[in-house]
């Protein structure tokens, strides 16, 4: 029971605890001793937003025979960070149906849900950027439907024309929208995980025009951009992501009238921001900061903001992954981000990137070369599959092997490993759904290099299209020499570029 993971514990039917192993206390930061003395103690450390969801999993626990699982969270007492807990408890009782207590354990699922949360907030993003994109390219049509016409019925002739006047109006505020609608298709360019060069003053001035037409008209909005070029090597599309998160933060701090700020700046000379996360940049740097005289954050809580669920949100109006984005955007890019704040008087965030040397795609380049390969080796266990796996460790290739074919591409979607190829081994009674695999392979991931291994047959003997769809065929007659000198080969110098 020291060993294990979670929590396994025993409680009284008064919800102090009989036995409880040592990591409750870690997860909580409360004393064992007091679970196992005090039966308030449980429910002080469920998080206040569950407490009724929690009370209803323990009523149907004692109505179930063989236990029941429940999702929940608990709050640190000490840090106040908050933990997502997988619990199955089930109800103890005697012969004749008294209840003596309940059994069961706790499982910390944190980073599954934070997974799970961040899939479902993409999958979200691109169903709405598809409906948006599309809706915003018909309005545009349309808005240039009316700006030609409003031109081709415009008064050439009579400048004093009432007409001339109205449809200057129509075609001065249908320019006016079709900018909105642009500005509003920008958001959505570029694909995540993509880093470039881009210039930080541009792309946030294209989002405060944004921002201006959808603040509500109680906050008053200023903004303050250098007037010079501040270069930067980022991922464009969670720059956009972070900034508008942090705006949408700021003016939900501010539920009556509020004043926000948004300021950018170049830095020479090295800073000590308060609650600083991630590393502050080699310099020169750039600053982005947003500033509202909101509410403000309580200063026990600014040590935590950035955990993941940490929200001060009301339960259900906050995922407490917006903060903890940006925190993972600012560490991916070298960074870091930092809030000062005072309860009343209002908050400012700060991000600060590395000025872009123009070096930066390059090393990346070498970096990437210098990775270890990861191949992912798919064929029926056995003998030929061992032997092809330790021909490709002793090359110095990472090798990850799954003995169905069908089950190859969910592999691929793996988060735990990032592939640069799948080697598929076709033997005599290999299946047809070979094909299809190199088939989805070469359409789905192009990055990843597909290759064919021929186990036990000739070339001729393969179906065309497989050998279309392969990167590399490797025979069945080749070296382990051969063989490794083939896979550099394509790793280093892969076909198109």
């Amino acid at each position: 029971m020291r060993r294990w993971p979670g929590v396994i514990f025993n409680q009284r039917s008064d919800m102090s605890f009989h036995y409880a192993s040592p990591r409750l206390e870690e997860l909580t930061g409360v004393p064992l001793s007091e679970f196992l003395q005090r039966s308030d103690v449980f429910w002080n450390a469920i998080h206040e937003g569950d407490l009724a969801g929690v009370q209803s999993h323990i009523r149907r626990a004692l109505r179930s025979e063989g236990g029941l699982s429940a999702h929940f969270r608990i709050r640190h007492a000490r840090t106040g960070r908050v933990a997502y807990i997988l619990e199955h408890r089930q109800a103890l009782r005697t012969d004749g149906g008294l209840l003596l207590g309940f059994e069961g354990n706790w499982m910390d699922v944190s980073r599954q849900t934070i997974a799970e949360r961040r899939l479902s907030s993409t999958a979200r993003r691109d169903t709405i950027a598809t409906l948006t994109m599309g809706m915003a390219h018909d309005f545009g049509n349309i808005l240039a439907g009316i700006h030609a016409l409003a031109e081709t019925l415009e008064p050439a002739e009579i400048a004093d024309d009432p007409l001339h006047e109205s449809l200057g109006l129509i075609k001065r505020n249908a320019l006016q929208a079709s900018a909105l609608v642009r500005r509003v298709l920008s958001l959505h360019q570029g694909r995540l995980g993509e880093c470039g060069y881009h210039d930080l003053n541009q792309q946030v001035s294209d989002l405060l025009e944004l921002v201006r037409k959808t603040l509500p008209r109680r906050i008053r909005f200023e903004s303050g951009l250098t007037p010079k070029a501040l270069p930067v090597y980022v991922d464009s599309v969670e720059l956009r992501q972070v900034f508008l998160n942090l705006i949408m933060n700021a003016s939900d701090a501010m539920p009556h009238n509020g004043h926000l700020w948004c300021t950018t700046h170049r830095i020479t000379e090295p800073e000590s921001p308060a609650h600083l996360q991630g590393t502050f940049p080699r310099l020169p740097a750039i600053c982005v900061a947003v500033r509202d005289n909101g509410v403000g954050i309580p200063e026990r809580h600014l040590g935590t903001i950035f955990d993941p669920f940490f929200t001060t949100k009301p339960v259900n109006r906050g995922s407490g992954l917006g903060l903890y984005n940006a925190r993972l955007f600012v560490e991916k890019h070298h960074g870091a981000i930092s809030v000062e704040s005072v309860e009343g008087q209002g908050t400012t965030f700060r991000i600060w990137l590395p000025e872009a040397d123009f070096s930066e795609q390059e090393r990346v380049h070498e970096d990437e070369e210098r990775r270890r390969r990861t191949l992912l080796v798919v064929g029926p266990a056995g003998r030929s599959l061992d032997t092809t796996v330790d021909t490709l460790r002793r090359a110095g290739l990472f090798v990850v092997t799954e003995n169905r074919e069908d089950q190859a591409l969910g592999a691929l979607e793996s988060m735990d490993y990032k592939f640069d190829g799948v080697l598929v081994q076709v033997a005599a009674d290999a299946p047809e759904r070979i094909g299809r695999l190199l088939r989805e392979v070469r359409q789905r991931r192009p990055p990843v290099r597909s290759i064919l291994q021929i186990i036990g047959r000739n070339e001729d003997e393969i179906p065309v299209d497989w050998l279309k769809d392969a990167h590399l065929t490797l025979p069945s007659d080749l070296q382990e020499t051969e063989i490794q000198s083939r896979l550099k080969d394509l790793f280093d110098h892969p076909p198109g570029r």
